[in-house]
């Protein structure tokens, strides 16, 4: 998919169906009351972690991925962040 589109492509699209996703879920647990409370430093915080901490993020991955070899790309997702915990 990363050879065919672009990398800001794939991170538009995976952000859209995400939050495509988990909107009914938001009104269950009661979004419309959340945003009537919402003032400006809040929805300004808010707007900086979705772009910052949530697009850009998934966007650099995405970028990267699609400049690894394929064989690269298999050992990286099947790393698992190293915990301390670890037998090996």
């Amino acid at each position: 998919m990363l050879s065919r589109y672009s990398a800001l492509s794939v991170t538009m699209y995976a952000m859209l169906f995400g939050a495509i996703l988990l909107f009914p879920a938001a009104l269950v647990e009661g979004l419309p009351q959340s945003l009537a409370r919402i003032d400006w430093k809040l929805a300004a915080l808010i707007l900086f972690l979705g772009i910052f901490g949530g697009a850009l993020g998934y966007l650099f991955w995405t970028f990267a991925l699609a400049r690894l070899t394929p064989a690269l790309r298999r050992g990286l997702s099947e790393r698992e962040p190293n915990d301390g915990n670890s037998t090996y």
